[in-house]
């Protein structure tokens, strides 16, 4: 079987792997001159199981109000005069709702404790030479203010109910784990920390590269430069692609696309209820390595996230709906402020390197997984939002089992294309 994967992302990237190693043909197709350009480029480096809770969480709006404005807003909405805007809003407000956020939390959880599995096995398969700045280190998630901490004694709690044990680290505990956050803990910018032990780190765009070397090196057609511009179909069919290149067929055609997906659905006459979501990151190069933090951390009250990478330390987070795609002055010295008062004197902080992209965000925060409703051999495989590292691997497998008309060990029907976007 001849597959056409469009978009060489992370999730592209591991699909075009696990269809790879079920033995099928793989051409992989991105308009980017390169792979993880976009979302995958710059992302937190997380692979965050314990935080796969979707971002649809009750007392998020009041929580959003009251930063209305600041600089160092987790969250900021610009309304337009946009259909897909508002009913995706809608839906997305519904998903607030505690019993339906219950639901989520199971739902996510148990994706993202398989694709933990999955990207395990990958690593295992690939062997010590596979390096992409990894760490199995686990993640802090520390709380700087009653708000947070009572947060995070919340999602302590709703995780224990499906089983799920984190620990809650008072402040001095948080110190020893963490060595670099001494300084936070004395100054009082850190009073605890839920700790996720299992919980692992890494760079999204050097695993991308490499794994789309080592694909290449196993007969992978990976296209760059080549832009989709439409459909070619036998009725309701799909029989492959038209390029700026010329035509692609292939037997089945997965989109892996992000936040292009409903540009290439359009002429199809599907619309997902997905918006693309705009994020920030500063990767900060690491003047004294001990004082730089090693785990990954969660700054649970500003909503950021932080990976050591190496000689590097990666610091990603807010969530923007309706902005434009530029690099806002304000936004970007709120991170570096914030980054030079939790840990002084270890990191350049004048000479970071700023970075913002669009995450593919559903109403109800998970996937879109599986073949698209009337229209044969199309397959969806988009939508993980601020989640992609720590669901892809799942997916990209699920996918796969999928194309070969095998049911996925992980049960895929919640992620459906049509699904219901509010439970």
């Amino acid at each position: 079987m001849h597959v056409l994967i469009v978009g060489a992302g992370l999730v592209g990237m591991t699909t075009a792997y696990e269809c790879r190693r079920a033995g099928y043909d793989v051409t992989l197709v991105d308009m980017a001159d390169a792979v993880a350009a976009e979302t995958s480029h710059a992302n937190g480096g997380q692979i965050a199981v314990s935080e796969s809770a979707p971002w649809s969480r009750p007392g998020l709006v009041g929580h959003a109000l009251a930063k209305l404005g600041r600089a160092d807003a987790p969250f900021r909405l610009n309304l337009r005069c946009d259909a897909a805007q508002w009913r995706w809003l809608f839906s997305f407000l519904r998903n607030c709702a505690p019993s339906v956020h219950r639901r989520a939390i199971r739902r996510n959880w148990h994706l993202a404790d398989y694709s933990r599995k999955v990207l395990r096995e990958t690593r295992a398969a690939m062997g010590n030479d596979f390096d992409y700045q990894g760490a199995q280190l686990g993640i802090l998630q520390f709380a700087s203010c009653p708000q947070a901490v009572a947060e995070a004694r919340r999602t302590i709690d709703e995780l224990a109910e499906i089983g799920v044990s984190l620990e809650w680290l008072d402040a001095p505990e948080v110190a020893a784990r963490e060595a670099a956050l001494g300084h936070a803990v004395e100054s009082g910018r850190v009073c605890g920390a839920i700790w996720a032990a299992d919980d692992e780190s890494g760079d999204a765009r050097i695993f991308t590269e490499k794994l789309g070397g080592h694909l290449a090196a196993q007969g992978v057609d990976i296209r760059l430069g080549v832009r989709v511009m439409d459909w070619l179909r036998d009725g309701a069919d799909v029989r492959g692609v038209m390029t700026c290149a010329g035509a692609l067929e292939a037997d089945k055609v997965v989109l892996a696309s992000g936040t292009g997906t409903n540009r290439l659905l359009q002429p199809l006459g599907v619309s997902l209820p997905m918006l693309p979501v705009k994020g920030y990151s500063l990767t900060f190069p690491v003047r004294d390595s001990e004082a730089a933090p090693h785990r990954s951390l969660t700054d649970l009250a500003q909503r950021l996230v932080m990976s050591r990478l190496g000689d590097r330390l990666r610091v990603a987070g807010y969530a923007e709906i309706g902005t434009g795609g530029g690099i806002e002055t304000r936004r970007v010295e709120a991170i570096r402020g914030h980054i030079g008062r939790l840990f002084p004197d270890a990191l350049d902080i004048e000479e970071a390197t700023p970075w913002c992209g669009f995450r593919p965000m559903t109403a109800d925060g998970a996937p879109v997984l599986g073949a698209l409703a009337g229209v044969g051999n199309l397959f969806l495989n988009t939508g993980h939002g601020a989640l992609g590292w720590t669901l892809c691997h799942a997916t990209a497998r699920m996918t796969a089992e999928m194309l070969g008309g095998a049911p996925p060990e992980c049960d895929a029907a919640p992620f459906a294309p049509d699904r219901r976007f509010v439970a």
